[in-house]
């Protein structure tokens, strides 16, 4: 069995540190994501909404605002989705005037089996953090989660524009 060790010593923990290993955590957290899609056979935005879709079902704006996609780009992915059968339409149990996706079941254990060995190796490295320690843990990434969702990216100063020109084509 594939165990994952991670070392990191009292004296690395200070914020720079803190900030490249969450950097890493999001790097690594993304190639895995994008292995995942392409074994899928799928775009990345798709598996993103399916995992979005793990803990239930959701509207079309919901999708939109959690993937940060335009409701044209929610409308096409969802569409996909529908022709794929991983997803299906039906209206809100709650309110019969929202349509809602929710995942198949067969979609669902198809995420389970491509994340299925992620699973054990977190749980053993999460078992390592003290009991005391995960309700600290888990406020501060809950917290680095909603510094990154209200970020909005600043254009660059007039003096550093000419620098990054062109890096988008």
């Amino acid at each position: 069995m594939n165990t994952l060790i991670i070392e990191i010593h009292e004296s690395d923990l200070d914020k720079h540190a803190l900030l490249e290993e969450s950097r890493d955590l999001y790097e690594a957290i993304l190639r895995f994501d994008q292995a995942a899609a392409r074994a899928l056979g799928m775009a990345s935005s798709d598996l993103r909404c399916m995992n979005a879709l793990e803990g239930g079902a959701l509207t079309a704006g919901e999708i939109g605002r959690r993937l940060g996609l335009t409701s044209g780009s929610v409308t096409a992915l969802v569409d996909r989705l529908i022709a794929a059968g991983l997803v299906t339409r039906r209206r809100s149990h709650e309110d019969g005037r929202r349509m809602e996706v929710q995942l198949r079941p067969e979609a669902l254990a198809s995420i389970a089996e491509i994340y299925a060995t992620m699973g054990p190796a977190l749980a053993a490295v999460l078992e390592e953090i003290p009991p005391e320690s995960r309700v600290h843990f888990t406020r501060g990434v809950r917290r680095l989660a909603e510094v990154w969702r209200r970020a909005e990216p600043r254009r660059p100063r007039p003096d550093l524009e000419s620098s990054v020109e062109g890096l988008g084509k």
